[in-house]
């Protein structure tokens, strides 16, 4: 027996194509939407390029900490300046964190880490008490600025915000 649907049932829609067309685009399935995240794919030294003076850049914490895109950070700091990298706990301990650079690249962190312990109380590394549950609330509105964030998915993706 030929699989049918009942007349009064709605065709299956693709979850995909239907954000597709939501959001303007004038494709169907998935292989627009992988097509896009391929095009988007870059090395981390190039997705550093998307970061610009005076951007504060949000990174994930524990296993979701981006080590390329941090590590081309820390090769690259020099480049910038007034850049400010907001994280709530330091898993590694990357060449940014230098007392020497602090004019280009600091760190603000959440929570006082063996990673950045020594660099709070020099005073090279910023630290901002607060409570865990508060930090998006903090991010929409603004108290913590989010112009770059870091991700880790697969491949290493740097997100530039819509501001």
């Amino acid at each position: 027996m030929p699989n049918q649907q009942a007349p009064h049932a709605k065709p299956h829609v693709d979850g995909l194509a239907q954000r597709d067309r939501y959001v303007g685009r004038e494709t169907t399935g998935m292989s627009s939407v992988q097509d896009l995240y391929q095009q988007k794919l870059t090395h981390a030294a190039e997705a550093i390029g998307l970061v610009r003076n005076g951007d504060s850049i949000i990174v994930p914490t524990g296993i979701a900490e981006p080590p390329e895109l941090l590590t081309a950070l820390s090769e690259n700091r020099t480049h910038f300046r007034d850049v400010k990298v907001w994280q709530l706990l330091a898993m590694g301990n990357y060449a940014y964190l230098d007392p020497q650079t602090v004019e280009h690249v600091r760190h603000v962190s959440y929570f006082l880490s063996g990673t950045v312990r020594k660099g709070c109380h020099e005073g090279w590394i910023d630290l901002l008490p607060n409570h865990f549950s508060e930090i998006p609330r903090m991010i929409k509105r603004e108290e913590i600025p989010a112009d770059v964030v870091f991700s880790r998915h697969r491949r290493w993706t740097a997100t530039v915000s819509s501001r």
